[in-house]
């Protein structure tokens, strides 16, 4: 008869009270509404496995260094500290010999709960590098994303704290932090006056955080968009501009009010410049 050992990638039943979360492992800095998890965790149990390391700890006991899933945990100390009795909760059980590259790539491919917000992402990809030794192409192959988006959750960590807790906080996407940033011109400071406005704005409204439609343009700003798109979009521009200027021999002159009233109403560049060709927002002087 076989004995039971522990098999790499098993999912075994472990008491949480022996976890122990290693500090500063965790790529996450916010951790959402703990109390509503916690009441889901109450009525249905824990239903997604975390991930553990099991070790023996310097006195002899067993015990799981976390890997994936401190939101869940969290959520279940909570319960047990309000005195609910919890005694097991799964676990996905790890090899010891797993490396670090792998644990921190948990941290992602295993996040079915809160998504990491881009600071986090940012933070996970600083780790991978820095760690692992791993370049920003090679993360971003890993973490399946665009190289150009990594290079942008990188960014947010060098930003002034106060706007870079704005993103930890989830008080703002990295997507409207960049559009807000790009109105300023790079000023953080404006930035973050800018947020804060917008964020009173949303709380009159019931939100917590801000949204697109918060992200107004007005006469000299163009909304920002991922850099393969704006790309695509002014070559799209300049391939028009050359056409109907017949190779630089005619002045023309572009109406920008029609051009930023489109991209109010949700036309992408394109279709914007596929307009502009045919009408008579586009002259020739």
């Amino acid at each position: 008869m076989e004995n039971n050992k522990t098999i790499k990638g098993e999912i075994f039943k472990i008491d949480p009270r022996n976890i122990v979360v290693v500090k500063d492992f965790n790529s996450r800095t916010n951790f959402g509404d703990i109390d509503e998890l916690a009441a889901q965790i109450k009525e249905q149990g824990v239903l997604n496995p975390i991930s553990t390391i099991p070790f023996v700890d310097e006195d002899g006991f067993e015990k799981y260094k976390l890997v994936d899933g401190e939101r869940r945990y969290r959520a279940v100390m909570k319960l047990i500290n309000e005195g609910v009795e919890i005694a097991r909760i799964p676990s996905l059980l790890l090899s010891k010999s797993t490396s670090e590259e792998e644990l921190l790539l948990q941290q992602a491919l295993r996040n079915e709960g809160k998504p990491f917000n881009a600071y986090e992402w940012g933070v996970l990809a600083k780790k991978l590098m820095d760690r692992c030794g791993l370049t920003q192409s090679e993360v971003a192959k890993k973490l399946g994303k665009n190289q150009s988006v990594i290079s942008r959750y990188l960014g947010y960590l060098e930003l002034d704290p106060k706007l870079s807790s704005l993103l930890k906080d989830d008080v703002i996407s990295g997507s409207n932090l960049d559009r807000i940033m790009y109105g300023a011109e790079g000023d953080q400071n404006r930035a973050y006056k800018e947020v804060t406005k917008l964020l009173e704005k949303a709380k009159e409204k019931g939100r917590k955080k801000i949204s697109l439609k918060d992200c107004t343009l007005d006469s000299n700003t163009i909304i920002y968009k991922d850099s393969t798109i704006i790309k695509k979009g002014f070559n799209t521009f300049m391939k028009y501009v050359q056409d109907y200027s017949r190779d630089g021999k005619n002045e023309i002159k572009i109406d920008m009010t029609y051009i930023i009233n489109e991209l109010n109403n949700g036309k992408t560049i394109t279709q914007i410049f596929d307009t502009l060709k045919c009408n008579e927002y586009l002259k020739a002087n």
